[in-house]
């Protein structure tokens, strides 16, 4: 079992809404910044678009690009 099924994730949660997204559960929150678990080792993430007025907390599931990917 990798870290995001111990987590609860399952690939039938939710279909990628694009290929080039990973799935993430959001850990902890700070001013402007998030700490994200995922398949790959844990990350660090800001907002862009449509989540900035609606911003995830801790234990929502969120999908990310890493910066790698843009």
């Amino acid at each position: 079992m990798n870290l995001l099924e111990s987590l609860g994730w399952s690939a039938d949660r939710a279909p990628a809404p694009d290929p080039s997204l990973l799935p993430a559960r959001v850990a902890a929150q700070h001013p402007g910044l998030f700490d994200l678990f995922t398949g790959h080792g844990p990350l660090r993430a800001m907002l862009r678009g449509n989540l900035i007025d609606d911003p995830p907390v801790v234990g929502d599931w969120v999908w990310v690009r890493p910066l790698g990917d843009q």
